[in-house]
């Protein structure tokens, strides 16, 4: 993992390379786990070793989203939460790929990077029989799309970090 976080400061404008945040410890990391009743892959944890996410207020690291840091990965996951708990949402039809659950939205989707406007790519970790436990998903808020991103972590940050034509 830290061979490709070099590779993407090597090619990051310097102030999203700002915004980056020191990594996470092991505590902090065990402290998320615990509050979302997960344990994260370990490509997730070596990364957010090195980075805890980025600044709220920085430019987007992956293609213009914020690469969340802990606190805003439990704060996207709580709101979606609160969103499914208030029943608003039971009546909306998804379309997700064959890996990933038909439903709204998952208490084992974990929020990665948010764009702003309510729509994220989440580590998911309650796929089909289908899917692989791991992978990243986009979730968007007001379509009834999910979509497969990519096969685990590692590969999601290498091709929206780096981009695939650079990897």
């Amino acid at each position: 993992m830290r061979d490709l976080w070099k590779a993407i400061e090597a090619r990051l404008e310097p102030e999203v390379l700002r915004s980056l945040r020191p990594g996470a410890s092991d505590k902090s990391i065990a402290t998320a786990e615990a509050r979302l009743e997960v344990t994260f892959p370990e490509d997730w944890r070596a990364s957010y070793r090195i980075h805890d996410g980025q600044e709220r207020d920085g430019p987007g690291l992956i293609q213009g989203w914020e690469f969340l840091s802990l606190a805003r990965v439990l704060e996207e996951w709580s709101a979606w939460n609160e969103l499914l708990a208030s029943g608003d949402v039971e009546t909306f039809i998804v379309e997700p790929d064959p890996e990933i659950r038909s439903i709204w939205w998952n208490r084992r989707w974990i929020p990665l990077a948010f764009d702003g406007a309510g729509d994220t790519y989440c580590l998911d970790l309650d796929p089909t029989s289908a899917g692989t436990p791991g992978q990243v998903i986009a979730v968007w808020h007001d379509w009834e799309r999910r979509s497969l991103e990519a096969a685990d972590f590692r590969t999601w940050l290498s091709a929206h970090a780096i981009g695939p034509e650079e990897e």
